[in-house]
C-alpha cells in the first residue's frame, strides 16, 4: 500500500509523466502512468522465474514489460 507521501509525489508530478508510445531504450529514469491489464508469471530454464506484465497508459497505448524476480 502506498503512503500518502508517495501518492502526493505521484499526483504532483503528473506533468512529467510521458505517454508509453513516446518511450526509448534509452529512457531510463521517465515517469509512465500505466495500469496493469494482464500479469503472469513464466519459468524459463536459463533466466529463472520472471513476472510478465501487459501495461496500458492513459491514451490506451499498450507495452509489454518483463521483470526478472
Amino acid at each position: 500500500m502506498a503512503s500518502k507521501k508517495q501518492i502526493k509525489t505521484a499526483i504532483v508530478s503528473h506533468e512529467q509523466a510521458i505517454p508509453i508510445n513516446n518511450l526509448k531504450p534509452v529512457h531510463t529514469a521517465k515517469m509512465v502512468h500505466a495500469k496493469v491489464l494482464h500479469s503472469w508469471k513464466q519459468n524459463i530454464q536459463l533466466g529463472g522465474e520472471t513476472m510478465e506484465f501487459v501495461l496500458v497508459d492513459e491514451n490506451g497505448h499498450k507495452i509489454h514489460a518483463t521483470c526478472k524476480k
